[in-house]
């Protein structure tokens, strides 16, 4: 625990301390700085648990319990390797790294406690610490707009914060304590009141952790905001609020059939949701928030499953459940940290506001264009890589469940599994127009200073170093599998080696396949290389089917991707349509665009915002300017306080 707590200062203070230096040492020690604490802390913690023990400490003057268990390290080292790879890429590719650095080691500082601190109020305290560091990060990251976005991320944050302030509030009145662990008790009880705090835990946790329908505000920040921000946002702090449902699920030992179910129907629809807007967004920055939608809903299908096992008491089921919440974790931490940061490298070139605006990039970025192959293939949950892992083990979860339910919850599972398999139908549309649109073709946009772009290989390196995971995971899944299995250890009472047993021979297969996979494409590729490399090879235009006056504006973009899904949806989606009138013999130009908003937005957080809005503006006339009327309300509100404070009646 001594290690763990060095390096927490280490971070802290190697982050101020580089403030005072030159640029370049400036970057050589917030690496050094870095690296040490994340290690030191991963070390203290696997030093003071291991895998299979429980330790408390109480800090000095504190009456507060650190807690580490296996789901505590678990995150925490996600968390670390994450912010490793973000700090490698701004300290290579930001010319000022100094501010940020700063707002990015506390925030791992931050999170790095609230996974093993166990007290409720210092939970909020530090929670609502990483709320204003977000908020920090995403001023920081925009100058233009960041202080309005900023505004939109902190009111999101401090609803979240109501919502568990109440939670939290209802547990300590009445189990009479601040401690995690005297909670437990309280969820046993199938009362009214245990299932209330459960809903409010979930609303909490999941505006963090974007589920629908708390998830909008996203679509109002990230199209201003840098891409390494992004991921951030995307992957640490959504990682810290599946952290918390994770952990309100351990305190439950049988969950409500109910409350198992009403999860699981809002992660499915999450999943459509998210995929669903990310096939037919144009803007590069909300597909990527789109996408983090859709990978909560997979999330949570996995821990519904879980909770289903636990409250019908199959075990089994459980265990493939919280394996595959667990794994598809990791699995999106590391492809979605590698599209943000592949895409962070134009960027910093090429605006990613209209994707239609873009093309034929794999010209100009080509190792980016390579290494973002591998993250998109993951990310759509195909073979041979990691996402496709995770989703195996939870659609195994499903299946286990269908053969073990009895009655309607047959035929809810069985939908669930044909609308999972429809998302991942929809995932692969998505992102091959993602890729084909970006990547192929020609540059749709304007060209004048294409030619004067170069790429920079230097800071595709940290993308190199989260493919290799995403590679590894899906050719060898079994020893983070078998890891994985001791955190489930929590959820269901020990065992779980039992089940990695009688589950490794299926996944082993599916593993075989994928090296089968990847043995035969691996070698082709190498020969193709070798073959254009001997006989060289000839640039030309892209291909036209022989029409020899063709333009960029004529190739198949986007919007004409994604025409024949969105066709299908547009009836159930808030799409405008604004088209000029062509119906003239002869015109000079005409227009024809969609817009689309977030339904969740005009139906639920538009009305609501109006609403506020009108109920503030009654109040406008307090804030009038006049320094006699505010001294006025001081002295007021100073006179209710001493009636309070004497007690009168």
């Amino acid at each position: 625990m001594d290690f763990f707590l060095h390096g927490i200062l280490i971070v802290f203070f190697g982050s101020l301390i580089v403030l005072f230096f030159p640029n370049i040492l400036k970057r050589i020690f917030s690496l050094i700085f870095s690296l040490s604490g994340s290690i030191l802390i991963i070390f203290g913690l696997l030093n003071s648990i291991g895998f299979d023990s429980k330790k408390e400490l109480k800090l000095p003057l504190l009456d507060i319990q650190i807690i580490v268990d296996e789901l505590s390290i678990f995150f925490i080292i996600i968390t670390a390797i994450i912010y490793l790879i973000i700090e490698l890429y701004i300290v290579i590719s930001k010319r000022r790294i100094a501010i940020y650095n700063l707002l990015l080691s506390f925030l791992f500082i931050v999170i790095a406690l609230i996974t093993v601190l166990q007290n409720s109020i210092v939970f909020l305290a530090f929670w609502e610490l990483l709320s204003i560091l977000s908020f920090l990060m995403i001023v920081n990251s925009n100058t233009v707009y960041g202080r309005k976005t900023g505004i939109t991320y902190l009111i999101a944050a401090h609803i979240s914060l109501i919502f568990l302030s109440i939670a939290f509030a209802i547990l300590i009145s009445e189990t009479g304590s601040y401690n995690f662990n005297d909670y437990i008790t309280f969820f046993s009880s199938s009362s009214p009141l245990s299932f209330l705090v459960l809903l409010l835990f979930f609303a909490g946790f999941g505006i963090k952790a974007k589920f629908i329908p708390f998830h909008s505000y996203f679509t109002s920040i990230y199209p201003y905001i840098d891409l390494s921000t992004i991921a951030v946002l995307s992957v640490c702090i959504f990682n810290t609020a599946l952290y918390g449902i994770l952990r309100i699920v351990s305190f439950i030992k049988t969950p409500p059939i109910i409350l198992c179910y009403s999860l699981l129907f809002l992660s499915i629809c999450s999943a459509i949701y998210g995929i669903t807007y990310a096939s037919i967004s144009k803007n590069v920055k909300n597909i990527v928030g789109y996408s983090s939608v859709e990978n909560a809903g997979i999330i949570g299908i996995a821990i519904s499953i879980g909770m289903i096992g636990l409250s019908i008491d199959n075990r089994y089921l459980s265990f493939l459940g919280f394996s595959g919440a667990l794994l598809h974790i990791i699995n999106h931490s590391f492809f979605k940290t590698a599209i943000s940061l592949s895409m962070a490298n134009i960027e910093k070139k090429i605006s990613l506001k209209n994707i239609n605006n873009l093309g034929g990039l794999n010209k100009i970025f080509p190792f980016t264009t390579k290494l973002a192959i591998f993250s998109i293939v993951a990310i759509a949950c195909l073979p041979p890589l990691n996402g496709f892992i995770s989703e195996f083990i939870i659609y195994s979860g499903l299946l286990e469940g269908v053969r073990n339910s009895k009655g309607f919850s047959i035929i809810g599972l069985i939908f669930t599994i044909a609308l999972l398999s429809l998302v991942g139908g929809i995932a692969i549309i998505c992102f091959a127009r993602f890729f084909a649109t970006i990547f192929l073709g020609e540059f749709r946009g304007n060209r004048e200073n294409l030619n004067n772009i170069k790429e920079n290989i230097f800071s595709s390196f940290p993308i190199v170093l989260l493919t290799i995971p995403i590679i590894a995971i899906g050719l060898f899944p079994m020893p983070l599998f078998k890891l994985i299995a001791n955190v489930v250890n929590i959820y269901i009472g020990g065992g779980a080696n039992v089940f990695v047993l009688k589950f490794t021979p299926t996944l082993e297969k599916v593993a075989f396949i994928n090296q089968i996979f990847f043995a035969i494409f691996v070698p082709l590729i190498i020969l193709r290389t070798l073959i254009i490399k001997k006989n060289g090879i000839e640039k030309y235009k892209t291909w036209d089917c022989g029409f020899q006056k063709g333009t960029a504006k004529i190739q198949y973009n986007a919007s004409s991707f994604s025409e024949p899904f969105s066709t299908i949806i547009e009836p159930f989606m808030p799409i405008t349509t604004k088209k000029s009138d062509l119906d003239k013999t002869f015109y000079n130009s005409g227009f024809y665009k969609k817009y689309l908003k977030d339904f969740f937005y005009l139906v639920v957080i538009k009305p609501i915002s109006f609403v506020v809005e009108k109920i503030l503006g009654l109040l406008s006339w307090v804030q009038n300017g006049n320094t006699q009327i505010y001294l006025l309300f001081s002295l007021i509100f100073l006179i209710i306080m001493i009636i309070f404070a004497i007690g009168v009646k």
